[in-house]
């Protein structure tokens, strides 16, 4: 996954359920080795704010899924606001 690619974390408690109280949805902002991704969520109150403002979260690959959940042009916004290379 590359920068900008939109995911949704699901833990393993979550058994694949998309609803799961714990699943967040958010986007890629780095790749950290061969294992995990450092990412962005989005608020679950409000989809166009971030629950990680300050800095993104390290999430192994297990846990991450490709998909889209905002527009890509809200995501590339974001990413430029957050002074993210592409």
């Amino acid at each position: 996954m590359e920068p900008g690619t939109q995911i949704v974390y699901m833990p393993s408690r979550a058994k694949g359920n998309l609803k799961h109280k714990d699943v967040e949805y958010g986007f890629v902002v780095e790749t950290e080795g061969k294992h995990s991704h450092w990412c962005h969520f989005w608020s679950k109150r409000k989809a166009e704010i971030l629950r990680t403002k300050n800095r993104p979260e390290v999430v192994p690959n297990y846990n991450l899924m490709e998909k889209k959940s905002v527009s890509q042009k809200q995501v590339g916004d974001m990413m430029a606001k957050l002074k993210i290379p592409r």
